[in-house]
């Protein structure tokens, strides 16, 4: 147990030794949360409790030595308190508060970070309420909204403002079954700015933050909820994505597409035409998909290129012979394939999954 002695250096008079001992217990700590699902505690939360870990980082938090180490502290909190109340309404509020600010630092090593705590605390209620404190929806639309002008800093500011707003979005929902609040922030037009951003902006100026937040959207859901994302014509933004050099990002918008594919063939018969096919098939999906399929070397984006045309070809036939040949095959491939993994990958259902981060 590496604890003990490492929150013991936190007290340390030498400022930097408390700073490398606060991110070394922030990378076992992350390290741990990967051993569990989101919803469940973190496995280390007791072994704090006994040796007095979670009042010592707090502790560190509050003196304030360094940006360094607050910054750690506060991760640090934020993974602990996985799925688990921050009971000390003191604790929550300036630590929930801290990461929210936290969200527009410079570096993207931190608002990533950042972005897990969040989404950890938000599986606890209590948490979750805090951090949806002074959570205005039509702020965030407004801010989302703003289109590039200016000189380039001018225009670095909108990016670090929309970006915080993204990723506040992201941990508020990913993995939460509330369909409300999906169905309020598309009502603000949060779903319209972002579909606006994904359609006219430079390619290279739409970063991960973005494609993440409409992602969040997508899944879970139900046929309401994608029935109110069809109507904001969502095929084409998303498609243009395609060809961004960011694979995360062209990751991020196929299993969009996918998973609105799959939640709007619900309760429709499987003899009839998808709903959704001329409309994707007018946005040039059908092509811009296969073209994915066939270049990407990522398993996962090809097996969900695969898996769109499963769905979107529902009761009809590929008459492309070489494209019907290449689909299939592949899917067969997947479901046969001996490493579960992939296996699991052939198989899955589109509307089960989000990517991994």
């Amino acid at each position: 147990n590496p604890y003990p002695g490492l929150i013991r250096l936190l007290e340390h008079s030498d400022d930097l030794i408390p700073g490398y001992a606060i991110f070394s217990i922030f990378l076992i700590l992350e390290a741990g949360s990967n051993t569990t699902s989101d919803s469940e505690p973190h496995p280390h939360y007791e072994t704090f409790q006994v040796c007095d870990g979670i009042k010592k980082i707090f502790d560190l938090f509050q003196k304030n030595r360094s940006k360094f180490s607050r910054e750690r502290s506060a991760l640090c909190l934020g993974f602990l308190f996985k799925s688990h109340e921050i009971a000390d309404p003191i604790m929550r509020h300036e630590i929930i508060n801290y990461l929210k600010y936290l969200l527009y630092d410079p570096y993207n090593w931190v608002k990533e970070k950042t972005k897990d705590a969040l989404k950890f605390l938000a599986q606890n209620e209590t948490n979750r309420f805090e951090i949806l404190n002074n959570f205005n929806l039509n702020a965030i639309a407004d801010c989302l909204k703003i289109d590039f002008q200016g000189s380039i800093f001018e225009t670095q500011e909108i990016t670090k403002m929309q970006e915080a707003r993204c990723l506040l979005i992201y941990s508020i929902l990913y993995g939460r079954e509330d369909l409300q609040i999906r169905r309020d922030l598309v009502n603000a037009g949060i779903v319209d700015a972002l579909l606006h951003i994904f359609s006219s902006r430079l390619l290279e100026s739409i970063t991960r933050p973005y494609t993440q937040a409409f992602l969040v959207f997508t899944y879970p859901s139900n046929i309401d909820l994608c029935l109110l994302l069809i109507e904001k014509s969502p095929f084409y933004p998303l498609l243009r994505l395609f060809d961004h050099k960011d694979e995360n990002v062209v990751r991020d918008a196929i299993v969009s597409i996918n998973n609105i594919l799959y939640c709007t063939a619900l309760g429709t018969e499987l003899t009839q035409q998808h709903p959704q096919y001329k409309d994707i098939d007018f946005a040039g999906g059908i092509v811009k998909i296969y073209s994915l399929f066939k270049r990407t070397a990522n398993e996962l984006i090809k097996v969900i290129s695969a898996i769109c045309f499963g769905i979107v070809f529902r009761s009809q036939e590929i008459k492309d012979s070489t494209m019907k040949k290449d689909i299939i095959a592949d899917l067969k491939s997947k479901i046969e394939d001996p490493q579960e993994d992939i296996r699991k990958l052939g198989e899955i259902e589109s509307g089960d999954f989000t990517p991994s981060e």
